[in-house]
């Protein structure tokens, strides 16, 4: 009876160990992931477009959720991307490319954020922060990841 008790310890305490080292791995996967974005404004249909890659530098194929993209202004959202409840496959050492389209009209935007429409009517540029989200799938749970980006727009 003392025997089983002490494999079964052993046992467990190896399992704690092997599964926090996978998940210290996962955290390092998702950190190394890289998220280039350009990213531009049109005016005439009034849609700012993000193109991102996300690009998997690691050995092993790894999903993510679709990314998504938020706009904000001074800390307030005035828009942002249709989320999709989609998982992507990224193989190893590969990447994947995205077009995501984020539309709004002015009125929008002006009751969201009213300093906008100052900034806007006196002939100014406004900046608004562009953030991509995602995040790394694992089987027990999801390891989120950002890259933010300042982008100036006027109407």
């Amino acid at each position: 009876m003392k025997g089983a008790t002490l494999t079964l310890l052993a046992g467990s305490g190896l399992a704690l160990v092997g599964g926090a080292t996978w998940l210290n791995r996962l955290s390092r996967i998702a950190r190394q992931i890289v998220v280039e974005q350009r990213s531009d404004f049109d005016r005439r249909r009034m849609e700012y477009i993000v193109n991102a890659t996300v690009k998997n530098p690691v050995s092993q194929a790894i999903a993510i959720k679709y990314p998504f993209v938020r706009l904000a202004y001074q800390g307030t959202v005035v828009a942002s991307s249709q989320p999709k409840a989609e998982k992507v496959r990224i193989p190893a050492n590969g990447s994947v490319s995205f077009q995501l389209r984020i539309g709004f009209d002015r009125e929008q935007v002006i009751r969201m954020a009213p300093g906008i429409a100052t900034l806007l009517l006196a002939g100014g540029k406004v900046e608004l922060d562009a953030t991509t989200l995602s995040g790394l799938i694992t089987p027990v749970s999801t390891i989120e990841f950002s890259k933010a980006q300042k982008f100036r727009i006027g109407f």
